[in-house]
């Protein structure tokens, strides 16, 4: 993970907090709603056999 600031001083610390858990809930939720679709789509597959 790479972290860049970008020296913004009138962010408090609570605005860039909040920003940051954001990001990392959007990237989460991203990566499970992949697995899910794959899954979906495998199943999809095997049901059309």
């Amino acid at each position: 993970m790479i972290i860049i600031n970008k020296g913004d001083e009138n962010i408090k610390f609570e605005e860039e907090l909040a920003k940051d858990v954001l990001e990392i809930i959007t990237v989460f939720s991203a990566s499970f709603m992949e697995v899910e679709a794959r899954k979906t789509k495998n199943y999809l597959m095997i049901c059309k056999v």
